[in-house]
């Protein structure tokens, strides 16, 4: 929950909402009219509105209050800045996702928790049937007008259930009745602005402008870079998969599947060295060893692979932030959520083995890992590919 400042109201003339119930915060505003969509535009249930905006925030010089791009947005998407007030609307979570996306910037929030399974995993108001059409028609002519500068505002639309709509593209008493304020939206949606409340301005208080040099945007949402799933049995080994691919048994094929590694050596024993290789961009570092890949084919009988050849093997990899297992674990996760999700887990040293199999030689391979710090989880490790049958 977001910690908000709240101020003794003095004067009411003006109301500013806060997210998720929070003590309303108010601005003296000597002479200026109530701007009307904040009294009367109720705010959408906590998900995912409470998930979307960590980090939204205000800050007040004078009467003048300044609001960050997270706050900016969610004023937009969650209390329908620029959407008359008379119209009825009552903005669903699934419309929130879709605006909150075009401000996040489509392709970025792709990649968010709150996108892949998360509050946002779909976006289908039209077709919900407990939803009057002609709500369906004014919040997506409301959402028409604000993103109509965008070549793509048709796909968008789409995406959001509006093609179902009646009369979509039509304001449908949607926009109030000075555009100003819708305008301030669509420049804070599509144009990467943030809001400004001035009541000494002329007309209306309400401005977009440039956000802080500072300002971090949506840089503190969780990104999830792939999930960690593992299969197979004591009988016939295991198969441990990243995303919808298996995990790489070789640095060649990690090469091929992550990119050139960041950085590249030795490690391990000096006679017989294996190879660490990380790739920073995926939260990825992995260990080799030419055991487990088979000597190269051009390596003499007697003679030590050179370090790091590209036919050693996967040993094992750490996946940091970023990453989570097929069960919802996630880097950052408690030891209570661990527990939760893994009940048969146990602790070893730092770290808590989720998923262990026993081998033929009568020993135990820790295939899915979860490193701990300071109670948290920090990064998974995962035993690279076996098969008792080779």
């Amino acid at each position: 929950m977001l910690a908000r400042d709240a101020r003794a109201c003095h004067d009411l003339r003006v109301v500013r909402p806060v997210l998720l119930g929070a003590l309303l915060a108010c601005v003296i505003a000597a002479g200026v009219s109530a701007p009307t969509w904040a009294a009367s535009t109720a705010p959408v249930p906590a998900n995912p509105c409470q998930n979307a905006f960590p980090g939204a925030k205000t800050h007040d010089i004078g009467k003048t209050t300044l609001y960050n791009f997270q706050e900016s947005v969610h004023h937009v998407v969650c209390y329908g800045f620029g959407l008359n007030p008379d119209s009825g609307v009552s903005i669903t979570s699934d419309f929130v996702c879709a605006l909150a996306a075009v401000g996040i910037g489509t392709t970025n929030a792709e990649t968010l928790e709150l996108y892949v399974d998360g509050a946002c995993s779909a976006a289908a108001i039209a077709n919900d049937p407990k939803e009057p059409s002609t709500y369906i028609g004014i919040a997506c002519g409301w959402a028409s007008d604000i993103l109509g500068k965008l070549n793509k505002a048709a796909g968008i639309l789409g995406g959001l259930g509006c093609a179902l709509a009646p009369e979509v593209g039509s304001n449908l008493g949607g926009a109030l009745e000075s555009t100003h304020e819708l305008d301030v939206a669509g420049d804070i949606l599509t144009k990467g602005k943030c809001l400004k409340y001035s009541p000494s301005h002329f007309g209306s208080p309400w401005l977009a402008v440039a956000c802080a040099k500072d300002d971090k945007g949506f840089s503190n949402l969780l990104r999830v870079l792939g999930t960690i799933s593992v299969a197979g049995s004591t009988d016939a080994g295991y198969t441990v998969s990243l995303g919808t691919h298996t995990l790489p048994a070789t640095l060649r094929a990690m090469k091929s599947y992550f990119g050139k590694p960041d950085s590249m050596g030795p490690s391990g024993f000096k006679v017989d060295p294996g190879c660490t290789a990380t790739w920073s961009a995926h939260a990825v570092s992995a260990t080799f060893y030419h055991g487990y890949g088979g000597p190269p084919p051009d390596v003499k009988a007697g003679q030590r692979p050179p370090a790091c050849d590209t036919y050693y093997g996967t040993l094992s990899a750490t996946l940091g932030k970023g990453w989570r297992t097929d069960q919802g674990l996630a880097v950052g996760a408690t030891a209570k959520a661990v527990q939760k999700l893994y009940p048969d887990a146990y602790p070893q040293g730092s770290q808590w083995a989720l998923v262990a199999t026993p081998t033929p030689w009568d020993s135990t391979i820790v295939v899915l890992g979860a490193n701990m710090k300071n109670g948290k989880v920090v990064s998974f490790t995962v035993a690279g590919p076996e098969s008792w049958d080779e």
